[in-house]
């Protein structure tokens, strides 16, 4: 794998691509548009924020990660992500690793914090109006929470403890062990 900072041949993008949270000037804002891709159904470009959605053991890029694009490689169809500080190769027959990561469901943002998190909560997704999933999408948020729908939305979620039943053979599994092995 070529490290992006490496690539020197005009059919790469990507250098003095900004960081996230940094301002575009003008000529890189030009750049970005006019060196978008479309490789896989959906446009990417240097800067876009993408996640990572199954395991990749070769290039320890793991389901959930999130990452930005640093540079697109048209001669050799390569895109680099930088996913904390580390760029990591793909081919263009690996994107469809990749989703765009602008929002993110509860589901995919479990186990993650994000500095800010907006959860629609209204009543047209009934079947989604349940306490576990607000309170999940809720402490995803380190500094800023917004709840966007109506209130009665969101007394339905709280209220409604049932969710699904898990079934699984744990309990089972539990007493087929001899009570010795369980003791720690």
């Amino acid at each position: 794998m070529k490290s992006a900072q490496h690539r020197t041949h005009s059919n790469t993008v990507g250098a003095g691509v900004p960081e996230a949270g940094d301002s575009l000037s003008a000529e890189q804002l030009c750049l970005t548009v006019r060196l978008r891709a479309r490789p896989i159904g959906w446009t990417v470009a240097p800067g876009d924020k993408v996640m990572q959605t199954e395991n990749d053991y070769d290039r320890e890029a793991y389901n959930g990660d999130i990452g930005f694009i640093t540079a697109i490689d048209t001669e050799d169809a390569e895109i680099t992500v930088r996913f904390d500080g580390r760029d990591v190769v793909y081919g263009i027959g690996d994107l469809d690793a990749l989703v765009p990561a602008y929002a993110a469901t509860i589901h995919k943002a479990q186990g993650s914090e994000y500095p800010a998190v907006v959860i629609p909560v209204l009543t047209q997704h009934y079947a989604m109006l349940q306490r576990n999933l607000l309170y999940t999408g809720i402490t995803r948020g380190k500094r800023l929470v917004v709840l966007v729908g109506s209130r009665k939305a969101v007394a339905i979620a709280v209220r409604n403890v049932s969710g699904r039943r898990r079934w699984s053979k744990l309990q089972e599994w539990l007493a087929m062990v001899p009570a010795r092995a369980i003791a720690l």
